[in-house]
């Protein structure tokens, strides 16, 4: 999917993240977070693979100008009913938190855990055969 070419060429973003936010900032709005909202389970795995690398190669400034629109919108896929996706949202909201550090992170410090200790709280579902 697109998005996950997103998250492949993430690395090559580092120098036109400086030269031109605002470009990142449109992507951002017109691709990954609709895939956040997608049905399919693919599409909502590859906008949480593209945050992840955004936050891991574009740290913290990235975590510092995007936090307010994109924590809401991806942290509740953590409860999300696809296990891979659930999954992924995890290591999304520790690998932002972790590169973002400081102040922006703190609102999200405590519905964080909250979310990520609803998941662990849960029945495990029956193994499949």
């Amino acid at each position: 999917t697109a998005l996950q070419a997103l998250a492949e060429t993430v690395d090559g973003l580092e120098d036109f993240w400086e030269e031109q936010p605002e470009v990142v900032h449109q992507m951002l709005q017109q691709v990954v977070l609709p895939g956040l909202r997608h049905p399919q389970g693919q599409v909502r795995d590859g906008a949480l693979a593209a945050i992840t690398r955004l936050s891991t190669a574009l740290a913290p400034d990235f975590q510092e100008i995007t936090h307010a629109v994109l924590m809401p919108a991806f942290l509740p896929l953590i409860g999300d009913p696809q296990p891979r996706v659930a999954a992924k949202a995890s290591l999304t909201v520790a690998r932002f938190l972790a590169g973002g550090g400081g102040a922006s992170a703190v609102p999200y410090a405590a519905p964080a855990t909250q979310a990520l200790l609803s998941v662990l709280q849960a029945p495990a579902s029956a193994p499949h055969a």
